[in-house]
């Protein structure tokens, strides 16, 4: 009976974690870019500043700043089009989308990071272009 009760929460923990959310304990990043074209399009984000974006080995660094309480409750997500430009290197094409619900008008800065390393795709090299952020990144 023990070991019955020992194997059945070792199941319940098991299928209780929620890989979406997780911190990928490998590459510390806090979340995954997302590889969606219905989204890359249709997502709609409420309004905020990218203040810097910069790699962090396989984590993208992104610097942000946007109007709150405290940013407790934002949800930002990196949305890739799916889209590769054959070019040399080759392009993705990638958008921050933001949902904020908070109504206070302090302004704030964070920084989150997300594991990038699904968009190689057995590519060595990528341009990384941003919506709404004029600079590229050199994805190695």
């Amino acid at each position: 009976m023990k070991y019955l009760s020992l194997f059945l929460l070792t199941i319940f923990l098991n299928q209780s974690c929620d890989n979406n959310t997780a911190v990928d304990v490998n590459n510390n990043c806090d979340f995954e870019v997302e590889i969606n074209a219905n989204k890359y399009t249709n997502e709609i984000s409420d309004e905020f500043t990218i203040n810097d974006i910069s790699l962090n080995e396989e984590c993208l660094v992104i610097n942000y700043s946007g109007s709150g309480c405290d940013g407790n409750s934002w949800n930002l997500q990196l949305i890739d089009s799916g889209e590769i430009a054959e070019s040399e290197p080759l392009q993705r094409f990638l958008r921050i989308v933001m949902e904020d619900n908070e109504d206070c008008e302090a302004y704030l800065t964070k920084e989150i990071s997300f594991d990038i390393s699904s968009l190689k795709d057995g590519n060595e090299v990528y341009i990384l272009n941003f919506q709404d952020y004029d600079q590229t990144i050199l994805y190695e």
